[in-house]
């Protein structure tokens, strides 16, 4: 039996790496004795290159499995490695990989996706994500992994946040303010309107609020 890469998918600010983030936290508490390879594009400057991901995936599996192949330094022996570093290691033990923003790596002609196997090891399970959108969700789409992707807040989520949020902090909106909010699309945006909020949690003039909440709504886009 094999597994496949699964791709979380969806707009820029929906929530793709905080799914992902908490999911592994999680996963880890229940099974703590499973490798999690967590790698998010962006968080460094060498996390940002497909050559750094590789890299840092197959360390990790040599860290913790103790293999007998040697880490090449080339992209092309690395991306050749890893299927073979991730079979020899599954004989020892099962392992998640999570590949979290594929669409903003660096090395763009690198990068799309060749380097990723179609099947892996059945104990071995792969998540990735990229926007829902672009060369990198395409190619993805074109070898036929599978997809679950992130929808936008509905009136109900958006309202849920908006008052867990400020009752945190002993804040709320009004019936009418609360309604302006939903009256803008970018508010489906989970990221747009965690940031939204917090500029209002901070904001010290209430009879200004409303001007606020009027200026941060005309954005034109998240």
């Amino acid at each position: 039996d094999q597994s496949v890469p699964l791709f979380v998918v969806g707009d820029k600010g929906s929530g793709k790496s905080s799914l992902l983030a908490n999911w592994s936290r999680r996963f880890s508490l229940s099974d703590p004795h499973t490798l999690i390879v967590s790698h998010y594009v962006g968080a460094t400057p060498s996390a940002s290159s497909v050559t750094g991901l590789i890299r840092r995936v197959l360390w990790e599996i040599d860290a913790k499995f103790g293999l007998r192949e040697k880490i090449p330094n080339e992209f092309g022996q690395m991306a050749n490695a890893l299927p073979n570093f991730i079979g020899e290691a599954s004989q020892k033990g099962g392992m998640v990989i999570v590949l979290d923003g594929l669409d903003e790596l660096d090395n763009s002609d690198d990068h799309f996706l060749h380097w990723l196997p179609l099947h892996f090891p059945n104990n071995v399970k792969v998540v990735c994500s990229c926007a829902s959108s672009g060369r990198c969700y395409q190619a993805a789409a074109d070898k036929g992994y599978p997809m679950l992707h992130i929808e936008p807040f509905n009136e109900s989520e958006q309202s849920e946040l908006i008052s867990k949020y400020l009752s945190a902090y002993a804040k709320k909106l009004s019936d009418e303010q609360t309604k302006r909010i939903f009256s803008s699309p970018c508010s489906s945006n989970p990221l747009f309107l965690k940031t939204f909020l917090e500029e209002l949690r901070i904001f010290g003039t209430y009879e200004k609020l409303d001007d606020t909440i009027g200026y941060y709504l005309e954005a034109d886009s998240t």
